[in-house]
């Protein structure tokens, strides 16, 4: 199979019909108003196994990461809007997303980020969730050390954010350059 053709479809689909192969969650909320967000690309091996994958990046921080499965494209990891998206330099993948200050106005904020993180499953072809936390404020009266330094030690090792590293932009000429 020629995986890079498969990825050359998904783009190209993706710059035509402004839809996102597998995420219908994505061509219903975005996809109408594609034109207005430049989608963008870039080929990392993910899985080991000598291969490239295809990582696609759409503002709102949509990323989506595609190969190759029995000949056919799959999705192996997708995140939704406003979720981070960093690659570790052993592959594993940390989501973060935004977490809002809830604490009471005499309290410190416990704003910061909510994480998991995922790694390949050879097995079944997908990335899986193999836990996460909360890196909060440290002041705050649900801060937990643990998960703070869990996430300072993750985030040293992030070789690419998929808001940066996806810089390739979706367009024909871009996509004929897939070989």
């Amino acid at each position: 199979t020629d995986y890079k053709k498969l990825y050359r479809d998904v783009l190209a689909k993706l710059y035509t019909k402004h839809e996102l192969e597998e995420r219908d969650d994505y061509n219903d909320v975005i996809g109408e108003s594609m034109e207005s967000r430049e989608a963008c690309y870039t080929l990392l091996d993910m899985t080991g196994d000598g291969k490239a994958e295809l990582i696609v990046y759409v503002w709102p921080g949509i990323t989506s990461i595609y190969g190759v499965k029995d000949g056919k494209i799959s999705l192996l990891f997708s995140t939704y809007m406003d979720t981070t998206c960093s690659i570790l330099n052993d592959n594993t993948i940390v989501t973060g997303t935004r977490i809002s200050n809830t604490a009471a106005p005499d309290r410190p904020v416990n704003a910061g980020v909510g994480f998991e993180c995922y790694r390949y499953n050879q097995q079944t072809g997908k990335f899986e969730d193999y836990g996460g936390g909360e890196a909060i404020n440290p002041e705050s009266d649900e801060y937990n050390a643990d998960d703070g330094q869990y996430y300072d030690n993750l985030m040293s090792k992030v070789v690419m954010e998929t808001f940066e590293g996806a810089n390739i932009p979706v367009t024909p000429e871009n996509i004929a350059k897939i070989k």
